[in-house]
């Protein structure tokens, strides 16, 4: 038969992201923030470097 743990883990997962939406939200904002940022810091660097000509 199929085993009944399996389901009771469905739900239980089912029904995390609905309660903790908001902060799983919130946390990859943050996330992507910083991430933009240090692209954004990279690319601004390599632009510097590559008008400079030190590369």
């Amino acid at each position: 038969g199929k085993p009944p743990k399996r389901e009771g883990v469905k739900l239980i997962n089912l029904e995390k992201p609905q309660s903790s939406k908001d902060v799983d939200l919130e946390e990859v904002v943050k996330t992507l923030a910083k991430v933009v940022k240090e692209i954004s810091y990279k690319l601004a660097r390599e632009e510097k470097g590559i008008g400079q000509g030190s590369q």
